[in-house]
Formats: C-alpha cells, structure tokens, sequence
C-alpha cells in the first residue's frame, strides 16, 4: 500500500505548528499559510471577540516565578502526582479576562458554547481537577449555566482530537519537588514527552500560552524534551515572557476553598485530632481578621505548599502572619538548608518568620479571640501521629495565653521591623526564654533585652518620656533622663556594648566602678547558683521516710512561682513615686536621684 504524508495544516497559526516541526523532523515539516483566504476570516473572527490587542506572536510564556507558586504532592498509589494552587488559579483568572465578553452575553442568554473557546491542559491529574473546581465557582460566581461550555480542562492524553482558539499549557512544576518524570532524562520516556508536547501545544488555533516558573524548569530540565521546547521557545524563537504577578497583581488564589462548614469554629472549644485539625485550622487562615501568629517548632515543604496560597491571599487582604519556628541552631545539619528554603518562601509572599532558641510549644492565635494549644504542629505533617489540637474560643483564655507568650511586645516588635535585628552586628535577635520569661537575644551573643525593655534605635537608650539619659551612679549604675531626674533607668551590662551609651560614662574612673559592680553581681549571683544547686542535691539525697506525708499540689505549684519569680530579672516598667522602699526596675517614678 502507498502512504501519502499529510504535510499541509490549516488548523493552526504557524508560529504553533512550527513547535510541532521539532517532532516532525523525520517525517518531514508540517507546511502552513497563514495568508490563506479561509485562516483570514477565522483569524479575523478570533480578534473580534479576543480582547487583547493584536500582537505580532501567536505564542508567549507566562511566567510563574514571581507568584512563589509551590507545588504540592499528592498521593495517587505508590506514587505522588502534583498540583499547584497558584497557576491554577492565574490559568482561571487567564481564561475569564479573555471571556468578558462571551461572559456578558451568556448571563442574558443562558446559552452554553457549542464547542469551548479556552482550553487547559496539564500533565498531572490533580491539577486538572483543581481548575475543573475553580471553573464551576467561576460558573457559579458569575450566574452562568453549569454546562456554560467556555473552559474545558484536561490532561494531555484527554485532548487528543479537540481544539480551542486559546490552549493555556500549564507546567505545573515548580518547588520543592523537583524529582519529576518531566525533568528527567531517560530517553525513552522522552519519546512519549515530545508525543505529549504535541498534542498539547497543537489544540490551539490562534493563541497559545505556556505558563510555568521557566527559570526553574530550564534550570531542572536538562537535555531531555522539556528542555528543547523551552530552548527552542525561549532562545531560538525569542517569545515574550510576561510576569504573571505584575500582569494579575491583585490574583487570589485559594478562594474556592471547601472548609469544614459545619460552625463548628464557632463553638467554644474543639478538640481534634491530626485528621480533622487541618480542616479547621484552614477555616481559621480564611476568616481570621488582621493578625494570626502560628508556633510550629517544626515545617514540611508539603504543608507549605497546601497552605501558601491561603497565606498569600490573606496578605495580599492586608492581615498579618507571624510564624514562631525553631531556630537554626536547633536544626539537624541535614535538615538545616531545606528549612532555610522553606522560611524563605514564606518570607517571600510577606509572613514575618522569627525563631526560638530551644522552642517547644505547638500554638495558633488567631486575633484576640482564639487559641489552639496542643502537640501538633500547624506548619507540618508526618502522618497518624495520634496528637491532638484544643482550640479555645474565649477571648480571656486567649489574652491569657498572649500574655505568658508576650504576643503584645512580640507583635510591636514585627511592628517595628528595625528590632528584630541587633542594634550591634545586625543579627537576627531571636526569641529565646529564661527564668524571666521571653526575651530577645542576638545569634551571635552581642546583645539581649527583654521583650518589654525599648530597643535602642541608633544604638541609644532614651526616656521613654522625655528624651535622652546622663550617666548616674547611686547605689547602681543608672541612665537618668536630663529632663527629669526622677526618671532613670537601671543599667544593664549588655547596655555597655552599645557604643553611644558607654560614651556617656564621663570618665575612666567612672568606667572602673560600673565594671567593679557588674564583676561583684556576677560573683554574687554565681554564688546564689551555687548554694541553689548545693540545696538541691541535699534535698534530692534525703531518703524518702524523712518526708512525711505529700505536699498538696497547690502548695507545691505557691513554692515553685515563689523560687521562680525571686531569680527574675528586672523588667522594663514604670514604678509609682510613692513606694517606701527602692525598686530594681528599668524604670521608675523616684526622687532619689
């Protein structure tokens, strides 16, 4: 039998069916005549409908980097699939712009598409379902029919034989998954990627978009099928490549959400395991109204990945997130650039991340009006752990809970931005906690305070009410406001380190005086230490019929806040001028100067 080839296309522009060629080569190239007489007309119909300006390339990159769009796994068998909350939603948003005017008329008419004018095609099928999804909230937001026919979306292998005037061909691929069959070289799975590529690039008449993070995708994919289509699109043929968050700056991303519904968040308290937890949790992330501090000790890449679109359109609505997490001192050195990696895509769509030296607790606020407490992690997932979540929704069981955790001073200082660093090397301050309570300190040891004591902007310390301080020496070191003397503030040795402040001890002899002080209150407390210790040990050797009877819970519970509270140090507050006897706080209200 004789075979003739069919080389003459009339299907497509042939700026899209010259990407074809890169398959045909062996066969021959497919030939294309975009003047013919009939690709006139059609063309022409296309641009009486397609809002945007014509332009001089029928094929342009749209570029996801911008969007921080991760992608999540999902489970399908033994294997993992992929989908990406982010381009899925600018795939949608894509389609829509370009359907204004299909849109207006069908919500007079009702009447579907014979055939969809905007296809999209994607490798993974979760993905697929995703937009399947936003497409019917789409329907259903604007009051069109559920068959209104002007989307379709597919997998590759499910388009075979259909076309539309527009294909958006969304790569999905983006991190932190980069083990993908896409990326890979093996040279026969490349043969059944350049089949694939075909197809989906062929179903579109007159436009074709390809959307992805292309940096990320070159840099992935190496001598393989995936590679020659960006090369050949990027470098030979030079397409234009629009940033997708500069073209949709104002996209939301996770908005037809399925939430738990059932009011429970509502309620007064909830108690649930890891398989409900998130659910609600998700709940919480949509409705909270301006702040939301979430301590998570430890972070997955999937968990981020399901969760960033949310936070996105959270910041983007002008709220505030502010994740606790461990610090990287406290990280396994194998894990340590894969959390480094995680943080700082969070930190890239505006949530403000600090760190805890040896952090522990597992809590969520959401405003001033509720609390989860309990033993899981908000930001992280290992399966059935059989840990459980306690949500509170009181807002006096919250402010309780914020003041033992400093929420106030903690927020102020992501307020301020300038005090998250040290005011010496520049380090991050981290949140560490001693006998105290929560207090700030440099990774590098420089400098610490605690969390209500001001930051010295410029290196300086100032009255809080007045303006700058003097150097005074009365029974301790002190800085005393020049304006009023009865304002002072005890000095600390850390205050010693700021260069400006020690400027301000007039004279060498002075100097030697603050150091002797500070050197006899390190002996001393060096001594208390000791002795507690020494005490400890004799109690702990006692045998156990010297102890008669067991002391009450309440009584034990007085005995340990009493021995906590006398090794506390001195906090940044305001004393009345009316107290008989001298206070060792950061400020006070005396004329004893």
């Amino acid at each position: 039998a004789n075979f003739v080839m069919l080389n003459d296309q009339f299907r497509m522009e042939k700026e899209i069916a010259d990407i074809a060629n890169l398959y045909y080569r062996d066969y021959g190239s497919l030939k294309s005549n975009d003047t013919e007489p009939r690709r006139v007309e059609e063309r022409n119909k296309f641009y009486d409908w397609y809002p945007e300006n014509k332009k001089a390339h029928s094929v342009e990159l749209v570029d996801t980097s911008g969007l921080h769009a991760w992608v999540t796994a999902i489970p399908q068998g033994k294997s993992h699939s992929r989908l990406n909350c982010f381009s899925a939603a600018l795939d949608i948003e894509m389609a829509f712009h370009w359907l204004q005017q299909d849109v207006k008329k069908m919500q007079e008419s009702k009447q579907p598409l014979k055939s969809p004018k905007v296809l999209i095609v994607a490798p993974y099928k979760p993905h697929v379902e995703r937009i399947k999804q936003l497409v019917k909230f789409e329907y259903e937001q604007r009051g069109l029919p559920e068959d209104a026919n002007l989307i379709k979306a597919g997998t590759i292998h499910s388009f075979q034989g259909n076309e539309g005037d527009i294909v958006i061909f969304d790569l999905v691929l983006d991190e932190p998954h980069w083990r993908a069959n896409l990326f890979m070289p093996d040279a026969e799975m490349n043969k059944e990627l350049q089949k694939l590529f075909n197809v989906a690039v062929t179903r579109a008449r007159f436009k074709l978009f390809v959307v992805g993070n292309i940096k990320y995708c070159r840099q992935r994919a190496k001598n393989n099928a995936l590679s020659q289509l960006l090369d050949y699109l990027v470098d030979d043929q030079k397409f234009s490549i629009t940033d997708a968050k500069q073209a949709f700056p104002n996209l939301l991303f996770a908005k037809p959400r399925v939430y738990v519904g059932d009011g429970a968040t509502d309620a007064k308290h909830i108690i649930c395991r890891e398989d409900t937890f998130y659910e609600y949790f998700l709940e919480d992330v949509h409705s909270f109204k301006k702040r939301l501090i979430i301590y998570s000790p430890f972070i997955t890449g999937n968990r981020i990945s399901l969760i960033l679109p949310d936070f996105k359109d959270a910041i983007t609505a002008g709220k505030r997130i502010i994740v606790v997490t461990k610090a990287y001192e406290d990280r396994g050195k194998n894990d340590l650039q894969q959390y480094k990696k995680l943080e700082a895509e969070l930190s890239a769509i505006g949530v403000e991340v600090l760190h805890k030296k040896g952090m522990h607790e597992k809590l969520v606020f959401i405003d001033d009006s509720a609390v989860w407490m309990g033993s899981l992690n908000a930001l992280s997932f290992s399966g059935e752990t059989g840990e459980i979540m306690h949500r509170h929704c009181n807002r006096e069981i919250t402010a309780e809970y914020e003041k033992i955790y400093d929420i106030q001073y903690i927020n102020g200082a992501v307020e301020q931005k300038v005090e998250l660093k040290c005011p010496i090397c520049g380090e991050e301050m981290l949140l560490s906690e001693g006998n105290t309570g929560v207090y700030w300190k440099c990774r590098n040891g420089d400098y610490s305070r605690s969390v209500d004591q001001q930051y010295p902007y410029e290196g300086v310390l100032r009255c809080q009410c007045c303006g700058d301080y003097c150097f005074v020496m009365k029974n301790q070191p002190r800085w005393v406001c020049q304006n009023d003397p009865k304002h002072y503030q005890i000095m600390r040795e850390g205050d010693l380190k700021l260069e400006r402040m020690a400027a301000k001890i007039p004279t060498q002899k002075a100097r030697k005086e603050v150091d002797k002080y500070f050197a006899h209150r390190k002996k001393a407390d060096e001594e208390d230490s000791s002795k507690s210790t020494t005490s400890a040990s004799k109690n702990k050797s006692k045998p156990a019929s010297a102890s008669k009877g067991k002391v009450s819970s309440k009584t034990k519970g007085a005995s340990g806040n009493k021995a906590k509270s006398a090794t506390k140090e001195p906090k940044a507050k305001l004393s009345s001028s009316d107290d008989s006897t001298e206070q060792l706080s950061m400020f006070a209200l005396k004329d004893d100067t």
